[in-house]
């Protein structure tokens, strides 16, 4: 019997804090007993943070938690990992457009470099890595379907633009982790 997730995944910027622009990302996952968990990122840049950037830095952590539990399991057990997703870009990052850019060499059809390719690759990567544990199923959901997770990023930003980021971060944004915490 597989081991199932079910994470949703939210990111957001705000461009135009006074001391350059700031964005955070977050997931949450609900337990079997209904404990909700959540891990976010705190993204500061460079380069500059942007709504696209914190939605990818949301899947790249819910695919970060999958394989850390992949590698937590048994080794035989599959898992079934279901990443729910408000934004479209992100979606179509993971579920469509990545093929054509990887044919492409990650170049627009005006032959530039997409945009936010390392966090593509990254989450690519990252996916590889956990379908090799079992599956990955891509959902988009409307905002009022995510907004735990939303709510989570809208904290954050507030803290971070009254100036109160988590003591433990190290400069650049790392993963901030309140697992076991019931919550960000």
């Amino acid at each position: 019997m597989p081991y199932t997730m079910s994470l949703h995944a939210h990111g957001g910027s705000r461009p135009n804090h006074p001391t350059g622009p700031i964005g955070a990302a977050a997931v949450t996952m609900t337990n079997k007993y209904h404990h909700l968990t959540t891990q976010t990122t705190l993204l500061t840049g460079p380069p500059p943070p942007t709504t696209q950037r914190a939605h990818l830095s949301a899947i790249i952590l819910a695919l970060e938690l999958a394989l850390t539990k992949s590698q937590q399991l048994r080794r035989r057990t599959p898992m079934d990992v279901t990443i729910h997703t408000d934004s479209k870009y992100a979606f179509g990052c993971m579920t469509q457009w990545w093929r054509k850019w990887m044919r492409n060499g990650f170049r627009s059809a005006r032959n530039r470099e997409i945009a936010n390719r390392d966090l593509v690759e990254r989450a690519l990567v990252l996916e590889g890595m956990v379908l090799g544990a079992g599956t990955v199923e891509w959902v988009w959901v409307p905002r009022s379907r995510n907004e735990v997770a939303g709510e989570v990023v809208e904290g954050l930003l507030d803290r971070m633009e009254d100036g109160e980021e988590d003591e433990d971060e190290d400069e650049g944004g790392p993963i901030w982790e309140s697992w076991g915490r019931g919550g960000g």
